[in-house]
């Protein structure tokens, strides 16, 4: 947001209520001067200013700033967070138990593997052993 954005906004709010920059000045506690510093873009606007405009207008500091206030969530939006955040737990759980029932066969493979090296190393040694004694 540029500041050409933001006093424009605080001079909608300004003529919005019917008040004159010297009748906002007043109510801020400032001079005209340095409220009409304030609408040019001359001056930093203050969260102190923000807020006692916010408060004057009836608006959101939000609204008083970007000129208009941010869309809240609505119902539909919420179920459809809900909707994909039951989605992504239902995924997890899913891919958990894929997972836990690899890891099973993995554990039993290494174990078959484990019996046939130890097979192979009696062979291994049986056949050793007739070789030696023939």
């Amino acid at each position: 947001m540029d500041s050409n954005s933001v006093k424009q906004n605080i001079r909608k709010v300004r003529k919005d209520m019917g008040l004159t920059q010297k009748e906002m000045a007043d109510k801020l506690g400032i001079s005209r001067t340095a409220y009409r510093n304030l609408e040019k873009g001359e001056t930093k606007v203050y969260s102190n200013h923000i807020s006692r405009m916010a408060e004057l207008s009836g608006k959101a500091e939000e609204e008083v700033v970007l000129g208009y206030t941010p869309r809240q969530a609505d119902e539909d939006t919420l179920r459809e967070i809900q909707n994909y955040e039951e989605k992504i737990s239902s995924l997890t759980e899913y891919y958990e138990s894929r997972i836990s029932d690899l890891n099973e066969k993995l554990k039993d493979r290494e174990k078959l593997i484990e019996s046939l090296q130890n097979n192979v190393r009696t062979l291994q040694s049986m056949v050793d052993l007739m070789s030696r004694q023939s």
